[in-house]
């Protein structure tokens, strides 16, 4: 077969697969850059972080909680967070293993608790502003209370003791990369309802190891 026959026959299969290869390409690209961003953060003196409120039998409640926003136009869709690693500071002032070994999710904010929404997946818009639960401390009570979708008996005696703790927060969806956020959590023992430093305090890990 002559050359330029050859050429007749070859071009128009590497157009197509030329036109392919760009289409898919231009399709990642434009994916990667409209993609949800999700911004996943503990401010310190953000009053949505740390929130008071009262149960229904009006027994004084605080929340520690993590701030969550999407910076992008596109929505990230079936957000879930997941608490992934729980560490003790040591005599040394280092934080070690303890026996939390699982991904349990954790509470959204503001959700209806009796339908058990707020552990459903969560679609969140650009600039929406969204909380997750991590821990409720109330009045009467010697222990703090993370906010989990399965409380486990094995980890009881963790949420009773006294001391410095490392919370590690995952947040995944089905269109963004998963973000990550840790925060401190000091147990100083029963909360009176008024002062929180007596009792708890919460703060993000960069902070604590700048102080």
């Amino acid at each position: 077969m002559p050359e330029s026959s050859l050429l007749i026959y070859v071009m128009p299969l590497v157009a197509v697969l030329f036109g392919f290869v760009l289409a898919k390409g231009w399709d990642f690209v434009r994916n990667f850059v409209t993609r949800p961003k999700l911004v996943l953060e503990f401010r310190n003196k953000d009053l949505g972080c740390v929130t008071h409120t009262q149960t229904r039998e009006g027994i004084p409640c605080a929340t520690v909680r993590v701030k969550v926003t999407n910076t992008r136009k596109t929505t990230a869709r079936s957000c879930r967070a997941f608490l992934t690693n729980v560490k003790e500071e040591d005599e040394k002032g280092e934080f070690i293993k303890t026996g939390y070994c699982d991904s349990i999710p954790l509470a959204w904010s503001c959700q209806q608790e009796e339908a058990k929404e707020q552990f459903r997946p969560m679609d969140i818009p650009k600039e929406v502003n969204q909380h997750i639960d991590i821990i409720a401390i109330c009045t009467q009570k010697t222990r703090f209370r993370p906010q989990l979708k399965v409380n486990l008996y094995r980890y009881e005696p963790m949420w009773e003791k006294k001391g410095t703790f490392l919370f590690t927060i995952y947040l995944h969806t089905e269109n963004a990369e998963p973000v990550c956020c840790k925060v401190v959590f000091k147990w100083k023992g029963p909360w009176d309802g008024k002062t929180d430093k007596d009792s708890f305090e919460a703060i993000s890990y960069e902070d604590y190891i700048k102080s």
